[in-house]
């Protein structure tokens, strides 16, 4: 409160994957076409990130340049359907563990499985690659979806938010 942030009055579920032969794949999705972004189209990431989460593209832009997606462990992923972008999001392996982070897809291309699609590409290839668990933080849209992969609550996080950016 002395930075002025507000609680927010929901709070942000963290949940774990920590069997990786639970993983149930997204279902819906035969027209979704999945590539690894290389280091040079971070900014597809941020401007599909941007568009899912309404939100400006700077934010994503400042998160995800091309030297964070150069980072070993580092995997950023962009659905398309006929060439156009339809949903996006990175994981990040560390050690035994990967984090998934930015699941967006922009609410005109919502309610057809991408972003779980994409969300179990992920996973599957993190696991190949070692990791024996998973976490990430759910919005409240996203938390049946993950459900749905054999993601678990573990805890829920406080949520803050800064009346400069309007977002936690």
């Amino acid at each position: 409160m002395a930075r002025g942030m507000s609680q927010e009055t929901h709070s942000i579920p963290l949940m774990v994957l920590a069997e990786p032969d639970r993983l149930s794949p997204g279902q819906g999705a035969a027209e979704l076409e999945i590539r690894e972004l290389d280091s040079d189209a971070a900014v597809m990431h941020a401007q599909v990130a941007a568009a899912g989460f309404e939100a400006p593209v700077e934010l994503f832009s400042q998160m995800m340049t091309p030297s964070i997606l150069a980072l070993p462990g580092v995997h950023c992923y962009l659905g398309e359907v006929d060439g156009n972008p339809v949903s996006t999001g990175f994981g990040v392996v560390i050690d035994a563990s990967v984090g998934v982070f930015n699941i967006a897809t922009p609410p005109e291309c919502r309610r057809r499985g991408y972003g779980a699609a994409l969300t179990s590409r992920i996973l599957e290839d993190a696991f190949k690659s070692g990791a024996a668990s998973a976490w990430l933080q759910s919005s409240t849209e996203g938390y049946s979806i993950y459900e749905g992969l054999g993601f678990r609550n573990l805890e829920e996080w406080t949520c803050w938010i800064s009346p400069e950016i309007g977002m936690p």
